[in-house]
């Protein structure tokens, strides 16, 4: 092998721009380095077939953190999407051993403006109790199986938000494009 003047010349700089950054790779963490506040990540996904069922649990721990914020995105497959499948799936799916808790059927919208509105939904049969309290500014209500926050975009309504008081269940949802 044939080294060159130049060769050389880029080794001995990378060498001692290397030598002299040594010690302070080596430094202790700054201050603010040792105050950032860590999340950890719990990863409990499971492979689901259908479709339907809730398999995606990503749990957020930190033993300082008090609130956070969350922004719904569409995913980065999105535009390649060539047919919105809106309606269930249940064809994956074996509910026959779920149970089953009746409930009168009803509707309330606990909040409006001409522009959001916040309805409650109780369903004639859900799978979970529905004794959760629902508290929405002074008022609380009992026994909703589902929540939906509404936006009026681009004049049709949109769900942004629905919540699940059951089982804690929450789903943010991004505006179409």
């Amino acid at each position: 092998m044939h080294v060159t003047k130049q060769d050389r010349r880029r080794f001995l700089i990378g060498a001692s721009s290397l030598c002299l950054s040594a010690p302070v790779l080596a430094q202790a963490p700054t201050r603010e380095a040792e105050e950032e506040l860590q999340v950890r990540i719990e990863n409990k996904s499971v492979p689901e077939l259908c479709a339907e069922k809730d398999n995606i649990e990503l749990d957020f721990v930190s033993p300082r953190v008090r609130r956070m914020r969350v922004q719904a995105v569409h995913p980065s497959y999105i535009g390649m999407v060539g047919t919105d499948r809106w309606a269930p799936d249940w064809s994956s799916c074996d509910l026959s051993h779920d149970p089953k808790f009746a409930a009168d059927a009803r509707r309330l919208t606990f909040w409006e403006t001409p522009e959001f509105w916040l309805t409650g939904y109780t369903f004639p049969s859900f799978w979970r109790p529905n004794d959760v309290p629902v508290r929405v500014g002074e008022r609380v209500e009992h026994g909703f199986h589902l929540i939906q926050l509404w936006m009026l975009y681009r004049e049709r309504a949109e769900e942004i938000l629905v919540v699940y008081p059951p089982d804690g269940y929450w789903r943010a949802r991004p505006l179409p494009f």
